[in-house]
């Protein structure tokens, strides 16, 4: 994959927040529902929500700094594998469902579903919350991240490897897939991952977030003997 990932605005009219069981077996992706498709981007083998909730602050009021987290405040971070097809496909099949969308925007975001990611590994992240203050507070932080910072704390790691770092990060853009972090799909010669891999862990830690006294820590695990789709492992 060469420059950065298409800007493919359309998706945030079309991403909702529904989460299921994930299951092992598939329907043709054609014959995805809503809530199919919402489900693969949010709790498949290949995307899972991490919550993060803050009980601290007894004392929250509409008058506390941006930034604040209100007491019990519930902020939800999508971390999905963009470079695994079902995730594209599902972002594909919520576009076709949706009846506002244009033959033009399907046809740009049957691109991106055909993007080859031979070379790179990709895992996007989103974040979501009913409180305003708590997702400014969020988008603050990974907007302050940059690939030299963040490089040497944020990590892909499989069984029996050395961890294999951050190679690029994009912040979020307008294309509603979140902040991207970028690895090498090959490292020393070999694919990263293979069958016997055991899981998949995806590891990044950003600045505090304002009005908080903890960083931002994404530490998710993906087992990769469910990430199998039509016969191969995506990832």
């Amino acid at each position: 994959m060469k420059g950065r990932i298409p800007i493919l605005a359309v998706l945030l009219c079309v991403l909702t927040a529904v989460a299921g069981a994930a299951g092992q077996k598939f329907k043709p992706w054609s014959e995805w529902s809503k809530k199919d498709a919402q489900k693969i981007l949010d709790n498949s083998p290949w995307g899972q929500t991490q919550v993060q909730t803050d009980t601290s602050k007894v004392g929250f009021t509409p008058s506390s700094g941006i930034g604040d987290l209100s007491n019990a405040a519930r902020l939800n971070f999508r971390i999905r594998l963009v470079s695994a097809k079902p995730i594209r496909l599902a972002f594909l099949r919520l576009l076709q469902l949706d009846t506002r969308a244009a033959p033009e925007q399907v046809r740009q975001l049957q691109e991106f579903v055909d993007m080859s990611f031979e070379d790179v590994i990709v895992v996007a992240v989103s974040f979501d919350s009913e409180q305003p203050r708590v997702i400014g507070a969020a988008l603050r932080s990974f907007n302050s991240g940059v690939t030299s910072l963040l490089a040497g704390t944020t990590y892909l790691a499989v069984d029996g490897r050395p961890r294999n770092f951050l190679k690029e990060y994009q912040p979020p853009g307008n294309d509603g897939l979140g902040a991207k972090f970028i690895f090498a799909r090959v490292v020393d010669g070999a694919p990263f991952i293979n069958s016997k891999s055991g899981s998949l862990r995806f590891f990044a830690r950003f600045p505090q977030l304002t009005g908080d006294d903890k960083p931002v820590e994404l530490d998710w695990r993906f087992k990769i003997s469910d990430m199998t789709y039509d016969g191969i492992i995506e990832y």
